[in-house]
């Protein structure tokens, strides 16, 4: 530990350059990509920024700051394994490729700069209720580079239970890449695209030997520094706008209808011979419509225009979901000049029973996104909780009943650009 204290002997400096997403300082700098009509639903969650519990006086909770002064209270004592107990199965995950947590804990935490702590420095929150996360920014400095940078740790709630989470890579290379994307993000590093396209492979990998209509079709995206320098990457959600290139049986496309979706862009570096997972789990089954058995290939959409390795793969029979269902009764009646998306309204554990969630659904006419009268669309929500409803901030309609649950919808502009969509959406779902 003696070399920690030498190596972060000049990072007293009051001046703090956040390379955290939510930090206001680079919440300017984020690149929120374009949503079409009711991005909140479609994105899986609810982004009320205006409603009163956001605008609220952040405060750590109680709970919440035991576990962060116990995790504390465990690094002054040296004891490594009490420590690494409070923390996520992420950091335990990568814990185990050292030779004990001590050493771990030498590689990848400034310890000193978090015992020196008198409290927690709340400074942002991300996510909500049992996924919500809170931050502390503690600033590293590189003695070779004018600004310091932020090293973040984070209190996370995983249901009822509050976890220490932080980077994971060793500190001399989290440094170097959080230097680098201090440059980036202040024009003072330019990326070259080009050894970008050639450094990096894509790695799309089935995370089940065969899939089945209605059921979870999860796989895993990667990438992989195949270079022989630090390169540069968007790091991003990459599992929406619709990522995944799906070939049928009969050579036709297969159609992305997930919708829209607001996205954080930030920079990140990767050393050589570096992979990251860019998706864990990614069910393609509930973004792509893919409702008939044959055998279909699948590939993901990498960055500069580099795709990953092409998967081909066994879909067999079986019951279609909710989602599914009523995705095939309304395509034949929207309109050809309108967008039709649909989402599973959670992002649960238990993928096969999501449809029990609920649904989001949103219809758009083309064209109209930038209509100075304003979008012209049709939103519904099939059987939301009311905690969800609660939770929208939004006025809406309740339709009527259905074969999934009740029926709640609001229109914009609508009824002027297709004015059966009443009579013809409430015969094609049976909404009484």
């Amino acid at each position: 530990m003696e070399s920690k204290k030498a190596f972060f002997k000049n990072s007293k400096s009051e001046i703090a350059l956040s390379l955290c997403v939510s930090n206001a300082k680079l919440r300017a700098m984020t690149i929120l990509a374009a949503v079409l009509i009711f991005p909140a639903v479609i994105c899986y969650g609810v982004n009320d920024y205006n409603s009163p519990k956001q605008r609220r006086r952040l405060e750590l909770p109680q709970a919440a700051n035991q576990v962060f002064v116990t995790f504390q209270k465990a690094l002054k004592d040296c004891n490594w394994n009490g420590a690494l107990g409070y923390c996520s199965e992420k950091v335990k995950s990568k814990a185990g490729d050292y030779n004990s947590a001590e050493e771990f804990f030498d590689d990848v935490v400034p310890v000193e700069k978090i015992t020196e702590l008198k409290a927690f420095k709340l400074s942002g929150s991300s996510g909500r209720d049992e996924n919500i996360r809170y931050r502390c920014e503690i600033d590293i400095k590189d003695p070779n580079y004018k600004w310091p940078v932020d090293w973040v740790l984070e209190v996370c709630r995983k249901g009822e239970r509050w976890e220490i989470e932080f980077p994971t890579k060793p500190l001399n290379i989290w440094l170097k890449h959080a230097v680098l994307t201090s440059k980036v993000i202040n024009s003072e590093l330019k990326t070259d695209t080009e050894k970008c396209k050639i450094g990096y492979e894509y790695i799309l990998t089935p995370l089940a030997e065969k899939f089945t209509i209605g059921k979870a079709m999860p796989f895993r995206i990667e990438m992989k520094n195949i270079s022989n320098e630090s390169l540069p990457y968007t790091k991003k959600n990459v599992t929406v706008h619709n990522p995944m290139i799906i070939t049928g049986p009969d050579g036709e496309k297969v159609e992305y209808l997930a919708g829209p979706c607001s996205i954080v862009v930030t920079t990140e570096f990767t050393e050589p011979n570096e992979t990251v997972i860019l998706a864990e789990s990614f069910d393609v089954g509930a973004d792509y419509h893919i409702v008939k058995p044959d055998k279909y290939s699948f590939q993901f959409r990498g960055d500069y225009g580099v795709n990953s390795n092409t998967v081909e793969i066994e879909v067999a029979s079986g019951e279609l979901s909710a989602i599914e269902i009523i995705t095939e009764k309304l395509k034949p009646i929207v309109p050809k000049d309108w967008i039709l998306s649909r989402s599973n309204i959670n992002d649960i554990d238990d993928l096969d029973m999501r449809a029990e969630k609920g649904i989001s659904i949103g219809m758009m006419k083309k064209g109209f996104i930038k209509n100075p009268k304003g979008s012209v669309g049709i939103f519904m929500l099939v059987n939301p909780s009311e905690d969800f409803l609660q939770k929208m901030n939004r006025e809406l309609e309740l339709w009527g009943d259905s074969e999934w649950g009740p029926v709640y919808f609001q229109t914009s502009n609508a009824e002027e650009h297709w004015p059966e969509y009443k009579r013809q959406i409430k015969e094609a779902m049976g909404i009484r």
